[in-house]
């Protein structure tokens, strides 16, 4: 005789209603906790691409990439790990830039 592992539908049905009901009594209310959520403001989290930059600036976008491997340029950050993970600027840093650039020119 062979013993299946598998559940049946109305198993299947009970574990998943009382997981349910188990998540839900645990569940903390926000609203009860002391510690206030963390609110990041929209205009902070807009993060440039590549193109963005080079439009801004006025320069090709491979102009860019030239100068991360050269480690000149506006800084920037790699969202997440690899060589493949997308390149990003934040507006902060592209401002310090131009003004670092103007300074320099003086």
């Amino acid at each position: 005789m062979k013993i299946s592992n598998r559940l049946t539908a109305s198993s299947r049905i009970r574990s998943y209603q009382t997981d349910q009901v188990a998540a839900s009594s645990t569940k903390k209310n926000p609203e009860a906790s002391s510690e206030a959520p963390v609110m990041l403001r929209r205009e902070s989290l807009r993060l440039l691409t590549t193109e963005n930059v080079a439009e801004l600036l006025g320069v090709a976008p491979a102009t860019l990439i030239w100068w991360r491997s050269q480690k000149q340029g506006p800084n920037w950050l790699r969202l997440g790990r690899g060589t493949r993970a997308p390149i990003r600027y934040r507006p902060e840093a592209i401002e310090a830039y131009i003004a670092q650039m103007e300074s320099a020119e003086l």
